[in-house]
């Protein structure tokens, strides 16, 4: 598995000790109290890593008044980086980047960007209008 950044790992380690609301996940990360900053950084932060394969859940409690909680249910399962990956439709070897951040996606980037061009075109053919002539 391809390690974590340090602040990402940070986030991880505080969710997987107990429930953390986002503020406090800020704070960690070096961000200050109720900056907006934080809040945000530790918004996307959560969404990649839920990419990587980390579960989060989050709740409020009855009568809290700091906000939701953060719980991590789930880590990734540990994957072998290093097993060459072909192109489902080319065959060619996928960069180590591209298995990374897109995971489920099997296809390298012009394979890929085909596949939506066509599927683009299906849903969404191109028409020529009439073109009238003034005599």
């Amino acid at each position: 598995m391809i390690p974590l950044a340090p602040r990402h790992q940070i986030i991880v380690d505080l969710l997987g000790e107990g429930p953390r609301t986002i503020r406090e996940l800020a704070v960690a990360c070096g961000y200050e109290e109720g900056a907006l900053g934080g809040r945000n950084y530790v918004s996307v932060v959560l969404g990649r890593l839920a990419s990587r394969g980390y579960g989060f859940h989050n709740y409020t409690p009855v009568g809290a008044h700091r906000g939701a909680y953060y719980v991590l249910m789930t880590r990734p399962r540990e994957a072998p980086l290093d097993a060459a990956l072909p192109c489902a439709a080319c065959g060619a070897h996928l960069a180590r980047d591209h298995r990374e951040w897109h995971p489920a996606d099997r296809y390298c980037s012009p394979c890929q960007r085909g596949r939506l061009d066509a599927e683009l075109e299906m849903l969404a053919p191109p028409t020529l209008f009439p073109v009238s002539v003034a005599s």
